[in-house]
């Protein structure tokens, strides 16, 4: 009798076992596939490592998130915070100047208090100088601005922060939801993580005293920026934002530094909130990394972090408008603020009102946030009597600056005696929203040039004619 055996690795011989005498197969008990372990394996360490990474990167940060939050649902659309008007959510970005994460505190370099609008989308920045003289609260002397975030943490570990955010609320009376401090380190990892930003330079300078990084002080290097659209790393963008010592264009001052922050901050804004980031786990998790290590956040949520990731997503699908503002002599028009402040005889900026007196910088603060694209533009606007007589045309260039304070109206007297109707042009098309802002105040429809005006006038912005009013027949309008 021959045997014969089929060799075929594919196919398993049966295994058989007597059962009353008769050979029956056996049936395999199931195994789990190890392919299957594996992957049960992986995704047991991979949750649990990146639940303590989340863990870990808010701990570090700032965030107030518990491991039992993963297990919590986010609530249904969830929102940020908003302030008592339920229009506007603000944060306060604060820059810290060192040089390394592990630095001892110094005082703040840069400090902007943002604010979005929820019912348009646009985002205000408001910078507030290092130099602006403000009394201690409760302590009776007065300080620097840059000083206060060290201040607060001197009284209370931890609050710093805080401290500054209600110093700063009651000055430009902006209610604060959040706060982000962010060190030097942290600034330059975090526009690397996002592949560089895009920043439009708005003037050439070169800055031949810009501090280098090394043990010897004082030890400088020269960096140089050209006019026009240039792609930043984290480096670069650094020294863009923090130059201060060109002679270039006036950008030497600390005003024109703050609206370069605020520049960069506002395309590092634009390529987080991008398509090529969001989508991106690397850029994702290198940010992380750098905001981990360098980035200090006020107590936020789950619902707090969803809600801002929607609210990007909303930006990203509409975006609004990015206005800036800093408080400076210049703002305002210089009616509000001067660098002639009394008790001190360093640098300083305080309210031409009193050096307590912060109640028209809270009135332009608040017209900046209803109508930023009015008071984003510095625009000189020069008022003629054209027909409606001097003593009219004071008494409503009067009421114009009621209703206007703190924009450049200027009454030019009688150009014509005999013109009618009320007229409103702008000189450049960048000023044609204040053109027709004003022409809706007074309500008239003519924003060109008329053909009896032959020159730029008196080469202000906009121009605003009043003639004699119109003669409205009744009869037609019944």
């Amino acid at each position: 009798m021959a045997l014969s055996l089929n060799m075929d690795a594919k196919k398993t011989l049966p295994v058989t076992t007597t059962v009353n005498g008769v050979q029956v197969p056996v049936k395999p008990k199931p195994k789990l596939k190890k392919w299957l372990f594996w992957i049960f394996l992986i995704l047991l360490i991979g949750g649990g490592f990146m639940a303590y990474r989340a863990i870990e990167f808010s701990n570090n940060v700032g965030i107030k998130f518990q491991p039992d939050d993963i297990l919590n649902p986010i609530k249904k659309d969830p929102e940020l915070t908003r302030d008592s008007t339920g229009k506007y959510t603000t944060a306060l970005i604060v820059g810290i100047d060192t040089r390394s994460a592990k630095s001892d505190l110094q005082n703040t370099d840069s400090m902007i208090i943002a604010t979005y609008n929820h019912e348009n989308g646009n985002i205000t920045m408001i910078s507030v100088p290092r130099d602006l003289y403000v009394k201690i609260p409760n302590e009776g002397w007065y300080s620097k601005i840059n000083s206060f975030y060290a201040h607060g943490e001197s009284l209370k570990k931890g609050n710093g922060l805080n401290y500054l955010r209600n110093v700063l609320t009651s000055l430009t009376g902006i209610e604060i939801q959040y706060h982000a401090l962010v060190d030097l380190q942290g600034f330059k990892k975090i526009v690397d993580a996002v592949g560089g930003v895009t920043v439009n330079v708005e003037n050439s300078f070169t800055d031949y005293q810009y501090p280098a990084e090394s043990k010897r002080k004082p030890v400088y290097e020269t960096v140089t920026f050209k006019k026009g659209p240039q792609k930043m790393d984290g480096e670069t963008a650094l020294k863009y934002a923090r130059s201060r010592h060109s002679s270039d264009n006036n950008e030497g001052t600390d005003f024109a530094r703050a609206k370069r922050q605020q520049k960069v901050i506002s395309a590092l804004k634009d390529k987080i909130v991008s398509t090529d980031t969001l989508l991106n786990p690397q850029k994702i998790l290198s940010i992380m990394q750098a905001i981990q290590d360098n980035v200090k956040l006020s107590e936020v949520t789950n619902n707090d972090i969803q809600a801002g990731i929607n609210m990007a997503k909303k930006y990203q699908e509409k975006p609004g408008k990015v206005y800036s503002f800093v408080l400076e002599p210049s703002f305002g028009g210089y009616q509000l603020l001067t660098t002639n402040v009394p008790y001190t005889n360093a640098y300083a900026i305080a309210p031409l009102a009193g050096i307590d007196n912060y109640t028209q910088v809270k009135e332009l603060v608040q017209l900046c946030l209803t109508k930023p694209e009015i008071y984003s533009l510095t625009a000189k606007i020069r008022v003629y009597d054209t027909g409606i007589g001097y003593n009219e045309a004071v008494k409503k260039v009067t009421r114009m600056k009621k209703k206007y304070p703190y924009l450049d109206i200027t009454f030019m007297g009688t150009l014509f005696p005999n013109k009618k109707g009320d007229v409103v042009y702008s000189h450049q098309n960048k000023f044609s929203i204040i053109a027709n802002e004003f022409a809706t105040y007074l309500k008239t429809e003519n924003i060109t040039q008329p053909d009896y005006i032959k020159t730029n006038l008196n080469g202000e912005d906009v121009s605003i004619l009043l003639g004699k009013p119109l003669v409205v027949d009744q009869a037609n309008t019944e």
